[in-house]
């Protein structure tokens, strides 16, 4: 379709950038009011067959009936982030042709999506070729000739710790990047920093089976098998050959247990066992016979170098179906290509932009210490047993100086889970497009005002970092091998198969007497602004605020330890409704699909991150209950001021949901509510 600069879109010039160059996205805006404009003026439109079709994505992946997601609806008023990327990865599979979450922020109907979608040239044809993209190993990093001079110094650095394992470098399958917010995860404050620990119980299966399975799981998932090594520069993973002489140091027989409830105690903080740390492994998995019955215990231990919230779901469901002998239903794309994309886009120019963005909200930072939350009585943060603990300059940890502040009943590794009802909170989304995690953001960074009695708040999120890094940017940019750059043209973002979660800190301010509505829309746009520069290496924004241009001050460095000092005292962790995608086999209460008897359940999930306090809002959409855990380092806080601090946020995010309270200026929330909070954690158990 041809339009008319004047005639049709109203406007006497283009749109142009202070460079001179056509402003694209405004002017597709321009097409896209014009197209809704004139299609409000036709009544009797009917449904062209691409408009079908798209309803039909929306429908599946929403759970929604077809007929009720009009051409003309915005579809950010029943989504969420990740079903706008489950969408994406359904236009290419179906039409190979590329449409971004950024696309859709300003694409919001299925008819303007249409309009797009028709006016994208394929990027692949065949299913065949599609498929490869999905399946195939790109070539390794190690080989790549630009890399050549680093690989020697990572082989010199890694060939003692492979030598003690048993392998040469004529054994290493290849050689990733890492990023820089899981490079310092392999240097924690204790033996086992940044662990996981997770029990699991295999109902009717037999030991070779679960022995079998998990076999074939590991060799299918080259980061189970990696060890970490630095060249002094960067941090990379080394995967190791799935030789299963070697992976049945992995995969280890414990012995018998009486009954499933044991794995939660078995061996538990034992010094030598109960975690996995750096060189590595970062994963292994002990097998116990559960005595008199036909079931299998299983404790797994990770690193958080090898997975994030997102992926570790994936695999575990994907383990449900190997033990079912079923058809895994992921196709896990390598996180190779993934990890070398971002390490090669750190050099461009988006990268840099990204930066400054983060650069230029920092900014003063320090001037703002008086607002952190929590108050820090002791060193460091540390969920859960810290035996060995160090400060950062190596010093050996004082003994007694961090104890639980709640004695033997101290709870923070095992936390806190509370309920409330929040009936309105999908009108925000339905009405102006505000998504319940804004609401519960919105919420959290109200009551970090309350608590602190700041002007401003100062909050670490976590971002899922589901998105090919800095794509936007990508056109024409070659790496240093002279090869186009990869674009993640026919990725699925959620089935990378390894850690992208990244953190941004967000500065908040309240505006005046702005609305409830005000204000969430104002944090929902600093979330798309967040969201596209997630991928920004935190290491260069902190030393990039440290040394400025005009070269460092007092202040710069000040700004510089602050945003050190808050990366891990409080996040903000947003889990999506698992209700409403994909079931997960292996999740808490949950069995894998039907047919074999045999299934997998989750028990507990004990995280020992060298965090300070952690909030895990989410939202069961079919009756719109916000579930709202919480885990803490019980040596900085008491359980009684978590479950005060708690209840303030639940009755905060209630205030804010409820349509009366929309128009009211937000700096009036309440944080405390005639509403029903639950308390609907299990029962408590005192351990680290």
């Amino acid at each position: 379709m041809i339009f008319d600069l004047t005639g049709d879109l109203g406007h006497k010039s283009f749109p142009m950038t202070p460079s001179g160059k056509p402003q694209k996205a405004t002017l597709r805006q321009w097409t896209l009011e014009h197209i809704k404009k004139t299609n409000s003026c036709q009544p009797n439109h009917t449904e062209s067959p691409i408009e079908s079709q798209l309803t039909e994505i929306w429908s599946s992946l929403t759970g929604r009936s077809a007929a009720s997601i009009s051409p003309d609806t915005s579809i950010h008023t029943f989504t969420d982030s990740m079903t706008l990327i489950q969408f994406c990865s359904a236009i290419f599979e179906r039409y190979q042709k590329s449409i971004t979450v950024k696309d859709l922020c300003e694409s919001k109907t299925v008819r303007s999506q249409a309009m797009l979608l028709e006016g994208r040239q394929k990027m692949r044809t065949g299913s065949d070729k599609t498929q490869d993209i999905h399946s195939a190993a790109p070539p390794p990093w190690r080989e790549l000739p630009e890399n050549r001079q680093q690989v020697l110094r990572i082989k010199q650095a890694a060939m003692g710790r492979l030598n003690s394992m048993g392998f040469d470098w004529g054994d290493v399958e290849d050689v990733y990047p890492k990023n820089d917010i899981i490079g310092p995860m392999a240097r924690g404050a204790r033996p086992n920093s940044w662990n996981h620990r997770h029990s699991v119980i295999v109902r009717n299966c037999d030991q070779a089976r679960i022995t079998a399975a998990l076999h074939t799981w590991a060799t299918k998932h080259p980061l189970m098998r990696s060890i970490t090594v630095s060249d002094k520069q960067n941090d990379f993973y080394i995967i190791r050959p799935a030789r299963q002489s070697w992976l049945c140091h992995q995969i280890c027989h414990g012995g018998s247990i009486d009954n499933a409830e044991d794995t939660l105690t078995y061996r538990f903080n034992e010094p030598e066992w109960d975690h996995v740390a750096p060189p590595g492994p970062f994963f292994k998995v002990t097998i116990l016979p559960v005595n008199n019955t036909p079931d299998i215990g299983l404790i797994f231990h990770w690193h958080h170098v090898i997975f994030d919230g997102v992926i570790i779901r994936q695999w575990y469901r994907e383990l449900g179906q190997i033990v079912k002998s079923q058809q895994p239903s992921t196709v896990f794309h390598p996180f190779q290509r993934y990890s070398v994309a971002l390490n090669r886009r750190m050099r461009n120019i988006a990268a840099q932009h990204a930066i400054d963005h983060h650069v230029q909200a920092l900014r003063g930072i320090s001037a703002a210490r008086d607002y952190l939350w929590p108050p820090q009585r002791v060193p460091l943060w540390l969920k859960g047993d810290d035996s060995g603990w160090k400060y950062p300059d190596g010093r050996l940890g004082e003994p007694g100086l961090r104890t639980p502040l709640d004695g033997e009943y101290a709870i923070g590794t095992m936390g806190l889970e509370y309920t409330i009802s929040v009936p309105q909170i999908l009108g925000l989304r339905e009405r102006f497009e505000i998504p319940p995690p804004i609401v519960a953001k919105g919420a959290c960074v109200l009551l970090n005002m309350h608590l602190t009695s700041g002007e401003e708040a100062i909050l670490v999120t976590n971002e899922s970092g589901r998105s090919w890094p800095f794509v936007d940017s990508a056109a024409g940019y070659e790496g240093k091998s002279g090869q186009s750059e990869d674009n993640g043209e026919g990725v699925n973002p959620l089935s990378i198969d390894g850690p992208t979660v990244t953190l941004a800190v967000s500065r908040t301010r309240l505006l005046g007497d702005e609305t409830v509505v005000q204000f969430l829309a104002r944090l929902l746009q600093e979330q798309h602004v967040i969201e596209q520069h997630s991928h920004a290496p935190i290491a260069k924004i902190i030393d990039r605020l440290e040394s400025p241009p005009g070269g460092a001050s007092p202040t710069s460095r000040a700004d510089a330890d602050v945003v050190r000092s808050i990366l891990n005292r409080q996040v903000f962790d947003w889990l999506p409704d698992i209700s409403s995608t994909q079931s997960t086999a292996g999740e808490a209460g949950q069995e894998s699909s039907a047919g074999d008897s045999a299934s997998v359940e989750m028990l507990e999930v004990l995280s020992r991150t060298d965090l300070g306090f952690v909030w895990y809002p989410s939202l069961k959409e079919a009756d719109t209950t916000l579930k709202l855990n919480t885990t803490w380092d019980d040596a900085q806080m008491h359980a009684t001021e978590v479950s005060h601090a708690m209840k303030g946020f639940l009755s905060a995010v209630a205030w804010l949901s409820k349509s009366e309270n929309w128009e009211r200026p937000a700096r009036e929330c309440r944080f405390e509510t005639e509403d029903e909070i639950t308390d609907v954690g299990p029962e408590k158990c005192y351990r680290r």
